[in-house]
């Protein structure tokens, strides 16, 4: 692992192993500086996923479009449940969904470009309104990148990165990894899809399949998620902390109880 790059961070030195694998210092090749960087199963990654889609489903359901998911703003709490962090630019639907299933209800207006270039939806990248499917693209990137350790759109510039996330299509995750279950590599691909009709329609969709790949793939998923990001820390009051101190119960009522029994 030492000098390995993995996504944009450069592997330094071990710092540690624990129950959810190794902890390395690395270094942000963007930003110039350390980290703290934990290897995720692929368990550990569909289980995030899942706590993520749950989350952004009570924001949507708020008429709240997050506009930029990334690891950076994934938060994990000492209870193990994710939280999102920076609503800095989220955007309001201009009709309120009154359930979070109806995602075509409303449209957020962008007027500037805003947000994290490689995590963006075609949509966003292009200066143009966003719903909820924007941040659904957005959970694909966050998905991709913990399943292989990379990023499906990195180009050498700013411009050159959302060209590639307007028009490229990135390589599928069992190419990188072949260990990565066939369902849970649909789920990327329709989560990653140009056009936002094609994409999953709401959260609570994307929830149901990660739920239902771990089945149909027989994945063992124990009671665990990702570890925290010790490079965040949270600050109080802001107000994605309120919205998300109603979203999540624990992981055993996102997964039925007999999910956890299936094994290989």
């Amino acid at each position: 692992m030492i000098g390995e790059i993995v996504s944009h961070y450069s592997i330094v030195e071990t710092l540690g192993h624990g129950g959810m694998g190794g902890v390395y210092k690395a270094q942000d090749t963007q930003l110039g500086r350390f980290v703290a960087l934990n290897r995720l199963t692929i368990e550990e990654a569909i289980v995030c996923g899942i706590q993520v889609a749950e989350a952004l489903g009570i924001a949507h359901a708020k008429g709240i479009v997050h506009c930029d998911i990334t690891p950076a703003n994934l938060f994990i709490t000492e209870e193990g449940r994710i939280k999102l962090l920076d609503f800095g630019i989220a955007q309001l639907m201009r009709a309120g969904c009154a359930e979070e299933s109806s995602t075509l209800s409303g449209t957020a207006t962008r007027s500037v470009l805003t947000g994290t270039v490689r995590y963006m939806s075609p949509e966003q990248a292009m200066g143009r309104d966003v719903d909820a499917r924007s941040d659904i693209f957005s959970v694909g990137v966050v998905l991709y990148e913990m399943l292989t350790g990379r990023l499906p759109f990195i180009g050498a510039n700013f411009f050159e990165t959302m060209n590639q996330v307007i028009n490229a299509k990135p390589e599928v995750v069992r190419s990188i990894n072949p260990n990565i279950p066939v369902a849970i590599e649909s789920v990327v691909n329709k989560c990653l899809e140009k056009r936002p009709e094609r994409r999953y329609q709401t959260a609570a969709e994307l929830q149901k399949d990660l739920t239902q790949a771990i089945v149909a793939s027989r994945v063992v998923v124990e009671h665990r998620v990702a570890p925290r990001p010790l490079e965040r820390v949270p600050q109080p009051g802001h107000s994605e902390l309120e919205i998300q101190d109603q979203a999540s119960s624990s992981l055993t009522e996102t997964l039925p109880d007999w999910t956890t029994q299936i094994v290989n």
